[in-house]
Protein backbone atom coordinates (compact mmCIF):
# COMPACT_ATOMS: atom_id res chain seq x y z
CA UNK A 1 0.00 0.00 0.00
CA UNK A 2 1.43 3.45 -0.88
CA UNK A 3 2.54 5.54 2.06
CA UNK A 4 1.26 9.06 2.51
CA UNK A 5 4.70 10.44 1.68
CA UNK A 6 4.45 8.83 -1.76
CA UNK A 7 1.05 10.25 -2.66
CA UNK A 8 1.44 12.86 -5.38
CA UNK A 9 1.06 16.37 -4.02
CA UNK A 10 -0.78 15.27 -0.88
CA UNK A 11 -0.02 17.27 2.23
CA UNK A 12 -1.89 16.37 5.38
CA UNK A 13 -1.46 18.18 8.66
CA UNK A 14 -4.21 16.57 10.71
CA UNK A 15 -3.12 13.06 11.87
CA UNK A 16 -6.74 11.88 11.90
CA UNK A 17 -7.13 12.89 8.26
CA UNK A 18 -3.97 10.98 7.41
CA UNK A 19 -5.30 7.93 9.22
CA UNK A 20 -8.59 8.12 7.31
CA UNK A 21 -6.74 8.23 3.99
CA UNK A 22 -4.72 5.17 4.98
CA UNK A 23 -7.94 3.35 5.89
CA UNK A 24 -9.54 4.24 2.57
CA UNK A 25 -6.49 3.03 0.63
CA UNK A 26 -6.45 -0.26 2.54
CA UNK A 27 -10.11 -0.88 1.76
CA UNK A 28 -9.51 -0.22 -1.95
CA UNK A 29 -6.42 -2.42 -2.20
CA UNK A 30 -7.65 -5.66 -0.62
CA UNK A 31 -10.94 -7.51 -0.95
CA UNK A 32 -12.98 -7.87 2.23
CA UNK A 33 -12.84 -11.67 2.12
CA UNK A 34 -9.05 -11.67 1.75
CA UNK A 35 -8.76 -9.27 4.68
CA UNK A 36 -11.03 -11.44 6.83
CA UNK A 37 -13.56 -8.59 6.99
CA UNK A 38 -16.48 -9.95 5.01
CA UNK A 39 -19.79 -9.47 6.81
CA UNK A 40 -23.45 -9.62 5.90
CA UNK A 41 -26.62 -7.59 6.31
CA UNK A 42 -30.14 -8.89 5.78
CA UNK A 43 -31.62 -7.67 2.51
CA UNK A 44 -34.70 -6.40 4.35
CA UNK A 45 -32.48 -4.01 6.33
CA UNK A 46 -31.10 -2.60 3.08
CA UNK A 47 -34.44 -2.05 1.35
CA UNK A 48 -35.79 0.16 4.13
CA UNK A 49 -33.89 1.45 7.14
CA UNK A 50 -34.24 2.47 10.79
CA UNK A 51 -34.48 6.05 12.11
CA UNK A 52 -31.29 8.09 12.07
CA UNK A 53 -32.13 10.08 15.19
CA UNK A 54 -34.26 9.83 18.34
CA UNK A 55 -38.00 10.03 17.65
CA UNK A 56 -39.30 9.77 21.23
CA UNK A 57 -42.13 9.83 22.25
CA UNK A 58 -43.09 8.38 18.85
CA UNK A 59 -43.05 4.57 19.11
CA UNK A 60 -44.27 3.57 15.63
CA UNK A 61 -42.31 4.08 12.43
CA UNK A 62 -42.72 3.35 8.71
CA UNK A 63 -40.49 3.42 5.63
CA UNK A 64 -41.44 2.64 2.02
CA UNK A 65 -39.42 1.36 -0.92
CA UNK A 66 -41.77 0.90 -3.84
CA UNK A 67 -44.00 -2.06 -2.96
CA UNK A 68 -41.90 -2.88 0.10
CA UNK A 69 -42.92 -1.50 3.50
CA UNK A 70 -41.15 -1.54 6.85
CA UNK A 71 -43.22 -1.08 10.01
CA UNK A 72 -41.48 -0.85 13.39
CA UNK A 73 -43.35 -0.78 16.70
CA UNK A 74 -41.68 -0.38 20.08
CA UNK A 75 -43.02 -0.15 23.65
CA UNK A 76 -43.60 3.53 24.47
CA UNK A 77 -41.61 3.19 27.68
CA UNK A 78 -38.56 2.02 25.68
CA UNK A 79 -38.69 3.79 22.32
CA UNK A 80 -37.54 3.07 18.79
CA UNK A 81 -33.93 2.10 17.95
CA UNK A 82 -32.01 4.80 16.08
CA UNK A 83 -28.58 5.83 14.84
CA UNK A 84 -25.53 3.77 13.89
CA UNK A 85 -25.42 1.29 16.79
CA UNK A 86 -28.60 -0.64 15.81
CA UNK A 87 -27.19 -0.84 12.28
CA UNK A 88 -23.94 -2.31 13.61
CA UNK A 89 -25.97 -4.77 15.67
CA UNK A 90 -28.04 -5.85 12.66
CA UNK A 91 -24.86 -6.41 10.63
CA UNK A 92 -23.40 -8.47 13.47
CA UNK A 93 -26.64 -10.49 13.77
CA UNK A 94 -26.81 -11.16 10.02
CA UNK A 95 -23.14 -12.16 9.89
CA UNK A 96 -23.52 -14.55 12.82
CA UNK A 97 -26.58 -16.16 11.20
CA UNK A 98 -24.76 -16.70 7.88
CA UNK A 99 -21.59 -18.07 9.49
CA UNK A 100 -23.14 -20.28 12.18
CA UNK A 101 -26.54 -21.20 10.69
CA UNK A 102 -28.22 -20.93 14.10
CA UNK A 103 -31.04 -18.69 15.40
CA UNK A 104 -29.33 -18.38 18.80
CA UNK A 105 -26.54 -15.80 18.67
CA UNK A 106 -23.85 -15.68 21.36
CA UNK A 107 -22.48 -12.24 22.20
CA UNK A 108 -19.24 -13.65 23.61
CA UNK A 109 -17.79 -14.34 27.03
CA UNK A 110 -17.26 -10.69 27.88
CA UNK A 111 -17.97 -7.18 26.72
CA UNK A 112 -14.49 -6.63 25.30
CA UNK A 113 -14.86 -9.50 22.83
CA UNK A 114 -18.27 -8.34 21.69
CA UNK A 115 -17.15 -4.75 21.15
CA UNK A 116 -14.15 -6.11 19.26
CA UNK A 117 -16.48 -8.04 16.96
CA UNK A 118 -18.30 -4.88 15.97
CA UNK A 119 -15.12 -2.77 15.97
CA UNK A 120 -16.11 -0.31 18.70
CA UNK A 121 -13.92 1.15 21.45
CA UNK A 122 -14.98 0.42 25.03
CA UNK A 123 -15.80 3.80 26.54
CA UNK A 124 -17.86 4.55 29.63
CA UNK A 125 -19.44 7.71 30.94
CA UNK A 126 -22.54 9.60 29.91
CA UNK A 127 -21.61 9.72 26.23
CA UNK A 128 -19.62 6.48 26.04
CA UNK A 129 -20.37 3.54 23.77
CA UNK A 130 -21.20 1.19 26.65
CA UNK A 131 -24.16 3.25 27.82
CA UNK A 132 -25.34 3.94 24.26
CA UNK A 133 -25.03 0.28 23.25
CA UNK A 134 -27.05 -0.83 26.23
CA UNK A 135 -29.84 1.62 25.35
CA UNK A 136 -29.91 0.68 21.66
CA UNK A 137 -29.81 -3.07 22.40
CA UNK A 138 -32.87 -2.71 24.63
CA UNK A 139 -34.65 -0.63 21.99
CA UNK A 140 -33.76 -2.96 19.10
CA UNK A 141 -34.39 -6.28 20.87
CA UNK A 142 -37.82 -5.15 22.13
CA UNK A 143 -39.08 -3.80 18.80
CA UNK A 144 -41.33 -5.67 16.41
CA UNK A 145 -40.43 -5.41 12.71
CA UNK A 146 -43.10 -6.16 10.15
CA UNK A 147 -42.04 -6.32 6.52
CA UNK A 148 -44.83 -6.13 3.97
CA UNK A 149 -44.78 -6.55 0.22
CA UNK A 150 -47.96 -5.38 -1.48
CA UNK A 151 -48.84 -5.38 -5.16
CA UNK A 152 -51.91 -5.65 -7.37
CA UNK A 153 -51.33 -9.40 -7.67
CA UNK A 154 -50.68 -10.25 -4.01
CA UNK A 155 -50.09 -8.95 -0.52
CA UNK A 156 -47.87 -10.58 2.08
CA UNK A 157 -46.15 -9.68 5.31
CA UNK A 158 -44.01 -11.28 8.01
CA UNK A 159 -43.14 -10.34 11.57
CA UNK A 160 -39.40 -10.30 12.25
CA UNK A 161 -38.25 -9.97 15.84
CA UNK A 162 -35.94 -11.12 18.60
CA UNK A 163 -37.75 -13.93 20.40
CA UNK A 164 -35.68 -13.79 23.60
CA UNK A 165 -32.47 -12.27 24.88
CA UNK A 166 -30.33 -12.03 27.99
CA UNK A 167 -27.47 -9.57 28.19
CA UNK A 168 -25.21 -9.07 31.20
CA UNK A 169 -23.67 -5.65 31.67
CA UNK A 170 -20.30 -4.95 33.28
CA UNK A 171 -18.63 -1.68 34.19
CA UNK A 172 -15.86 -0.47 31.84
CA UNK A 173 -13.16 -1.61 34.27
CA UNK A 174 -14.73 -5.09 34.24
CA UNK A 175 -15.05 -5.29 30.44
CA UNK A 176 -12.36 -7.98 30.04
CA UNK A 177 -13.83 -10.11 32.83
CA UNK A 178 -15.79 -13.17 31.70
CA UNK A 179 -19.52 -13.05 32.44
CA UNK A 180 -20.90 -15.45 35.02
CA UNK A 181 -23.69 -16.30 32.59
CA UNK A 182 -23.69 -16.27 28.76
CA UNK A 183 -25.17 -13.29 26.92
CA UNK A 184 -27.28 -14.28 23.92
CA UNK A 185 -30.23 -13.44 21.70
CA UNK A 186 -32.63 -15.82 19.96
CA UNK A 187 -34.30 -14.88 16.67
CA UNK A 188 -37.79 -15.93 15.63
CA UNK A 189 -37.94 -18.58 12.90
CA UNK A 190 -39.00 -16.21 10.08
CA UNK A 191 -36.33 -13.67 11.08
CA UNK A 192 -33.60 -16.33 11.09
CA UNK A 193 -34.72 -17.77 7.75
CA UNK A 194 -34.82 -14.33 6.11
CA UNK A 195 -31.32 -13.41 7.26
CA UNK A 196 -29.91 -16.82 6.33
CA UNK A 197 -31.46 -16.97 2.86
CA UNK A 198 -31.14 -13.31 1.84
CA UNK A 199 -27.94 -11.72 3.10
CA UNK A 200 -26.15 -8.88 1.34
CA UNK A 201 -22.33 -9.08 1.62
CA UNK A 202 -20.70 -5.99 3.12
CA UNK A 203 -17.12 -4.97 3.83
CA UNK A 204 -16.81 -4.60 7.60
CA UNK A 205 -13.90 -2.18 7.16
CA UNK A 206 -16.16 0.10 5.13
CA UNK A 207 -18.84 -0.19 7.81
CA UNK A 208 -16.31 0.88 10.43
CA UNK A 209 -15.11 3.74 8.21
CA UNK A 210 -18.66 5.10 7.79
CA UNK A 211 -20.08 4.22 11.21
CA UNK A 212 -20.42 7.80 12.46
CA UNK A 213 -23.02 8.54 9.79
CA UNK A 214 -26.17 6.38 9.66
CA UNK A 215 -27.04 7.99 6.33
CA UNK A 216 -23.68 7.03 4.82
CA UNK A 217 -24.09 3.47 6.14
CA UNK A 218 -27.58 3.20 4.66
CA UNK A 219 -26.44 4.49 1.28
CA UNK A 220 -23.33 2.30 1.17
CA UNK A 221 -25.30 -0.87 1.95
CA UNK A 222 -28.01 0.11 -0.53
CA UNK A 223 -25.49 0.78 -3.32
CA UNK A 224 -23.67 -2.48 -2.62
CA UNK A 225 -26.93 -4.39 -3.01
CA UNK A 226 -28.28 -2.33 -5.91
CA UNK A 227 -25.14 -2.75 -8.01
CA UNK A 228 -25.25 -6.52 -7.54
CA UNK A 229 -28.20 -6.81 -9.95
CA UNK A 230 -28.33 -3.51 -11.82
CA UNK A 231 -27.91 -3.79 -15.61
CA UNK A 232 -28.90 -0.35 -16.90
CA UNK A 233 -28.51 3.26 -15.85
CA UNK A 234 -31.35 4.47 -13.67
CA UNK A 235 -32.36 7.65 -11.89
CA UNK A 236 -33.74 7.34 -8.36
CA UNK A 237 -35.99 10.31 -7.48
CA UNK A 238 -35.00 12.18 -4.33
CA UNK A 239 -38.47 11.74 -2.85
CA UNK A 240 -38.31 7.96 -3.30
CA UNK A 241 -34.85 7.72 -1.75
CA UNK A 242 -35.97 9.88 1.19
CA UNK A 243 -38.93 7.56 1.80
CA UNK A 244 -36.60 4.56 1.91
CA UNK A 245 -33.79 5.60 4.26
CA UNK A 246 -34.20 6.51 7.92
CA UNK A 247 -33.43 10.23 7.62
CA UNK A 248 -36.28 12.53 8.63
CA UNK A 249 -35.56 15.96 7.18
CA UNK A 250 -38.22 18.64 7.13
CA UNK A 251 -37.00 19.91 3.75
CA UNK A 252 -35.99 17.80 0.76
CA UNK A 253 -33.11 20.16 -0.09
CA UNK A 254 -31.46 19.36 3.26
CA UNK A 255 -31.81 15.65 2.52
CA UNK A 256 -30.17 16.13 -0.89
CA UNK A 257 -27.33 18.15 0.65
CA UNK A 258 -26.59 15.48 3.24
CA UNK A 259 -26.83 12.63 0.70
CA UNK A 260 -24.25 14.37 -1.50
CA UNK A 261 -21.98 14.79 1.52
CA UNK A 262 -22.37 11.11 2.46
CA UNK A 263 -21.66 10.02 -1.12
CA UNK A 264 -18.32 11.83 -0.98
CA UNK A 265 -17.29 9.65 1.97
CA UNK A 266 -18.53 6.52 0.20
CA UNK A 267 -16.56 7.38 -2.94
CA UNK A 268 -13.34 7.39 -0.90
CA UNK A 269 -13.69 3.69 -0.11
CA UNK A 270 -15.81 2.61 -3.08
CA UNK A 271 -14.31 4.45 -6.09
CA UNK A 272 -15.79 1.90 -8.51
CA UNK A 273 -19.31 3.09 -7.66
CA UNK A 274 -20.60 5.16 -10.58
CA UNK A 275 -23.24 7.71 -9.60
CA UNK A 276 -24.20 11.29 -10.32
CA UNK A 277 -26.15 13.27 -7.69
CA UNK A 278 -26.97 16.01 -10.20
CA UNK A 279 -29.71 14.21 -12.09
CA UNK A 280 -32.80 16.08 -13.24
CA UNK A 281 -35.04 14.36 -10.69
CA UNK A 282 -32.68 12.51 -8.39
CA UNK A 283 -29.59 10.36 -8.01
CA UNK A 284 -28.33 8.74 -11.22
CA UNK A 285 -26.85 5.26 -10.83
CA UNK A 286 -24.75 3.55 -13.49
CA UNK A 287 -23.92 -0.19 -13.53
CA UNK A 288 -20.87 -0.73 -11.31
CA UNK A 289 -18.93 -3.70 -9.93
CA UNK A 290 -19.66 -5.07 -6.49
CA UNK A 291 -18.46 -8.00 -4.39
CA UNK A 292 -21.36 -10.43 -4.13
CA UNK A 293 -21.72 -13.91 -2.76
CA UNK A 294 -22.62 -16.64 -5.21
CA UNK A 295 -26.32 -16.69 -5.92
CA UNK A 296 -28.72 -18.70 -8.02
CA UNK A 297 -31.38 -17.57 -10.45
CA UNK A 298 -34.46 -19.63 -9.68
CA UNK A 299 -35.72 -21.05 -12.96
CA UNK A 300 -39.29 -21.20 -11.69
CA UNK A 301 -39.54 -17.53 -10.70
CA UNK A 302 -37.90 -14.15 -11.23
CA UNK A 303 -36.13 -14.32 -7.87
CA UNK A 304 -32.46 -14.86 -7.16
CA UNK A 305 -31.44 -16.57 -3.93
CA UNK A 306 -28.16 -16.12 -2.09
CA UNK A 307 -26.39 -19.41 -1.49
CA UNK A 308 -24.51 -20.37 1.66
CA UNK A 309 -21.12 -22.04 1.30
CA UNK A 310 -21.15 -25.83 1.21
CA UNK A 311 -19.43 -25.82 4.60
CA UNK A 312 -22.22 -23.74 6.17
CA UNK A 313 -24.93 -25.77 4.43
CA UNK A 314 -23.35 -29.00 5.67
CA UNK A 315 -23.12 -27.59 9.19
CA UNK A 316 -26.82 -26.71 9.10
CA UNK A 317 -27.90 -30.14 7.83
CA UNK A 318 -25.81 -31.85 10.53
CA UNK A 319 -27.20 -29.74 13.35
CA UNK A 320 -30.77 -30.12 12.10
CA UNK A 321 -30.62 -33.77 11.14
CA UNK A 322 -34.32 -34.51 11.72
CA UNK A 323 -35.44 -31.69 9.41
CA UNK A 324 -32.81 -32.73 6.84
CA UNK A 325 -33.98 -36.36 7.00
CA UNK A 326 -37.52 -35.25 6.34
CA UNK A 327 -36.30 -33.26 3.33
CA UNK A 328 -34.60 -36.37 1.94
CA UNK A 329 -37.79 -38.36 2.42
CA UNK A 330 -39.82 -35.68 0.65
CA UNK A 331 -37.34 -35.68 -2.26
CA UNK A 332 -37.58 -39.46 -2.54
CA UNK A 333 -41.39 -39.31 -2.64
CA UNK A 334 -41.36 -36.57 -5.28
CA UNK A 335 -38.93 -38.52 -7.47
CA UNK A 336 -41.07 -41.63 -7.27
CA UNK A 337 -44.23 -39.68 -8.07
CA UNK A 338 -42.61 -37.97 -11.07
CA UNK A 339 -41.08 -41.06 -12.65
CA UNK A 340 -41.61 -40.90 -16.42
CA UNK A 341 -42.84 -37.30 -16.30
CA UNK A 342 -42.69 -35.49 -19.64
CA UNK A 343 -41.90 -32.20 -17.83
CA UNK A 344 -38.82 -33.79 -16.25
CA UNK A 345 -37.67 -34.98 -19.67
CA UNK A 346 -38.14 -31.55 -21.27
CA UNK A 347 -36.27 -29.53 -18.64
CA UNK A 348 -34.56 -31.74 -16.06
CA UNK A 349 -32.71 -28.88 -14.29
CA UNK A 350 -35.84 -26.79 -13.81
CA UNK A 351 -37.81 -29.83 -12.74
CA UNK A 352 -35.18 -30.85 -10.17
CA UNK A 353 -35.00 -27.34 -8.77
CA UNK A 354 -38.77 -27.26 -8.45
CA UNK A 355 -38.72 -30.55 -6.52
CA UNK A 356 -36.08 -29.16 -4.16
CA UNK A 357 -38.19 -26.06 -3.55
CA UNK A 358 -41.27 -28.15 -2.74
CA UNK A 359 -39.38 -30.57 -0.50
CA UNK A 360 -37.63 -27.71 1.34
CA UNK A 361 -40.97 -26.02 1.97
CA UNK A 362 -42.56 -29.21 3.28
CA UNK A 363 -39.60 -29.98 5.53
CA UNK A 364 -39.35 -26.33 6.66
CA UNK A 365 -35.63 -25.96 5.91
CA UNK A 366 -33.77 -23.03 4.28
CA UNK A 367 -34.01 -23.26 0.49
CA UNK A 368 -30.37 -22.21 0.10
CA UNK A 369 -29.21 -25.17 2.19
CA UNK A 370 -31.40 -27.56 0.18
CA UNK A 371 -30.12 -26.26 -3.17
CA UNK A 372 -26.43 -26.43 -2.17
CA UNK A 373 -26.66 -29.86 -0.57
CA UNK A 374 -28.64 -31.15 -3.56
CA UNK A 375 -26.02 -29.69 -5.95
CA UNK A 376 -28.65 -27.65 -7.80
CA UNK A 377 -26.28 -24.72 -8.18
CA UNK A 378 -24.97 -24.84 -11.71
CA UNK A 379 -26.62 -21.59 -12.91
CA UNK A 380 -24.99 -19.21 -10.45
Amino acid sequence: MPKLSNLDGLRLVNPRTAERVEEALAIQEQEAKEAGKLGYLGRIHVQATLPHSRLDPISEYERVNGKFHLYVKAPKSIGLPYGTLPRLLLIWMSTEVVLNAEPRLELGKNMSRFFEKIDLPITGGKHGYIRSMREQMIRLFNSDFRYRYGSEESDQSALMAVEAYKVWWLKPEQSAQDDLFPSYIVLTGPFFAELFNHAVPVDLRAVSYLRKSPLALDLFNWLTHRYSYMKHQTEVPWEMLADQVGACYSHLRMFKYNVKKALQSIKQIYPQAEFDPEGKYGLILRPSPTHVRKNLQLVNSKDRIDLPSREIAGKWSTRHWHAWSRFLEEMKSLREASAGSSEAARSPEAFLQRMVEIAASRANIPLGVALVMSSVTQNR
